[in-house]
């Protein structure tokens, strides 16, 4: 488990600036080792995956542009990944990977191949939603987006849907970070993430489970952000197969010399 997870019912701190000190009010969870409980079976789900192949859909709508292809990716938790988009002739119409160090972008076929770090790398540039790369890792995994260390975690009832449970996490000053809709076997309908003011970054939403040899995936994944949306659709998906490390470093094709 990348995070450890710690549980208060009663949470207070003092924390020292200069000469003067100020105190956080006290947060209060009621279902903290409950919540714990849930929040680490979920963030082991899928836990013998080393990775995985899968082909479908995929579809990016920003302000007044849309974008539709067929799509196959390669996933290596917790961070490698290569998408192809599909030109309706077959070849790529855009290619994007990453690996523990760099992110790879080719925007267009045989075009200029442009590098990041990998650190902090986020989904912008495809579909102008700040979701982190390592977070939509996660979510297609069936997986909660990254949980920092020292976060707090409570189950309560959906706002939304009181039929339903909440998985809500905190960091250490009560600042909400996420909110999983959970479903009556606890896996995840939807989410929320928040940045540290208490914002939402985007949503998650998720449906049509798979069961492939022994792993749950989702058949769709829909992150929306404002009037951004990235919508994935999973049609087949091959588990734990060969996939080569350097697949996930994007490099120009090689010419030879006639």
């Amino acid at each position: 488990m990348r995070a450890s997870i710690f549980f208060l019912v009663v949470f207070a701190a003092l924390f020292s600036v200069g000469c003067a000190t100020r105190s956080i009010q006290p947060v209060k969870f009621e279902n903290g080792l409950e919540a714990g409980l849930v929040l680490g079976k979920l963030q082991k789900s899928n836990e013998s995956l080393d990775n995985f192949k899968c082909s479908g859909t995929i579809e990016i709508h920003n302000d007044d542009e849309s974008f539709n292809a067929r799509t196959v990716m390669c996933v290596k938790p917790p961070s490698s990944f290569r998408l192809e988009a599909l030109s309706p002739a077959g070849p790529p119409a855009f290619r994007m990977s990453g690996d523990t160090e760099s992110i790879y972008i080719q925007p267009e076929p045989s075009g200029q191949i442009y590098k990041k770090d990998a650190k902090g790398a986020t989904l912008e540039k495809l579909a102008g939603i700040e979701i982190q790369v390592q977070d939509m890792i996660n979510l297609l995994c069936g997986r909660p987006a990254v949980v920092p260390d020292g976060s707090l975690a409570d189950l309560k009832l959906d706002p939304h849907d009181k039929s339903a449970k909440a998985l809500v996490i905190y960091d250490v000053a009560g600042n909400i970070l996420q909110r999983l809709k959970l479903d009556e076997s606890n896996s995840i309908q939807s989410a929320e993430i928040f940045d540290s003011s208490g914002k939402s970054i985007y949503s998650a939403e998720f449906s049509g489970a798979k069961q492939v040899g022994g792993f749950v995936f989702p058949g769709k994944v829909f992150v929306k952000a404002g009037n951004k949306e990235l919508k994935l659709a999973i049609r087949q998906i091959w588990p734990n197969t060969d996939i080569k490390e350097n697949l996930f470093v994007l490099t120009a094709p090689a010419t030879g010399n006639n």
